[in-house]
């Protein structure tokens, strides 16, 4: 990550002096789920290539018996996301060192530092971000738990952390357009689950394995963890949005060809009918949960999450 701001600083000191290819500027992303379950046991090929050779919402008895294990992955992934470090300390240690979370913190306040950025409104900024995570906000209402006086300051902040690949702003979907709708809230999610780890050390002040772990006990933050991983995965591929209607909240919303995607995240093994109501307001929405098994939910399809990932292709 520090590589591409000095890389984007270099483009400015030496213009012309960049060789003659047409793509000249490359964006290295962390593993995505699919990128490390493969990694981790290339016997999924196998599986992965049944997954793109068939409709998401056809069953597949090769995913069926293999569910138990993606699961698993699943919850390796949320603790060490995608970047190699971490996962290299999970997977010798079964723990991540102080030291690989102390590295990733430093990025993010160096790189703000670089762009002349306070640290102490960086903190407080974080901090807001996490009791405010995956909700709708503004950001006046994010200024409301801090100390900054105003708004913009923490708009500009925010699409810094956005252009240094640390956190995603999701702006509500206007139908009509097909577009961000800017009178609307907004949500933010961080761009790899080991990002809000480091950055909850960062806030508290505990860089221990136990401090992470306590993350992953609650079932909220790793409901909240799960829509930022099925995001940052879409959001490499596709214009994402959330849609704010009539009905309610829909969690995700993928622009592809001049057509909208909905997706609804359930990390549970039971579907209330008041949380679909939205989703079910559109013909080709699906829902995403941690069941094996597809079904369909009134009209719409509901499919196992970690197989949505793995169907993904970039």
């Amino acid at each position: 990550m520090k590589g591409i701001l000095i890389l984007r600083t270099a483009m400015q000191r030496f213009a012309g002096r960049r060789g003659k290819a047409d793509q000249v500027d490359y964006l290295f992303y962390p593993l995505s789920f699919k990128e490390f379950a493969l990694l981790k046991n290339p016997d999924l090929n196998a599986l992965y290539a049944s997954i793109q050779a068939a409709p998401l919402t056809q069953e597949n008895s090769l995913y069926s018996a293999t569910h138990p294990e993606l699961l698993s992955l699943l919850n390796d992934y949320l603790i060490h996301g995608g970047y190699l470090p971490a996962i290299a300390n999970y997977w010798q240690e079964q723990l991540i060192q102080p030291g690989t979370v102390r590295t990733y913190i430093e990025w993010i306040i160096g790189d703000m530092l670089k762009f002349k950025k306070a640290e102490k409104h960086v903190f407080e900024i974080l901090k807001g971000i996490l009791l405010t995570y995956s909700s709708q906000i503004s950001w006046n209402s994010l200024l409301k738990h801090l100390s900054i006086e105003h708004h913009q300051t923490v708009s500009d902040y925010c699409h810094l952390l956005e252009n240094i690949h640390v956190l995603y702003i999701i702006e509500a979907l206007n139908e009509n357009t097909l577009s961000a709708a800017p009178k609307k809230n907004k949500k933010i999610y961080f761009q790899d689950p080991f990002i809000y780890h480091a950055v909850s050390a960062f806030i508290h002040q505990d860089r221990s394995f136990e401090h992470l772990k306590k993350t992953l006990e609650d079932k909220k933050q790793i409901a909240e963890l799960i829509e930022g991983i099925v995001i940052s995965d879409c959001k490499r591929r596709y214009d994402t949005f959330y849609i704010k209607g009539q009905y309610g909240e829909v969690d995700l919303a993928l622009i592809d060809q001049g057509h909208f995607l909905p997706l609804e995240i359930k990390w549970t093994a039971q579907l209330r009918p008041e949380d679909l109501k939205q989703i079910q307001h559109y013909d080709n929405g699906l829902i995403l949960w941690n069941r094996a098994e597809v079904q369909i939910s009134q009209k719409t399809p509901v499919i196992p999450l970690p197989k949505f990932l793995l169907k993904q292709a970039y």
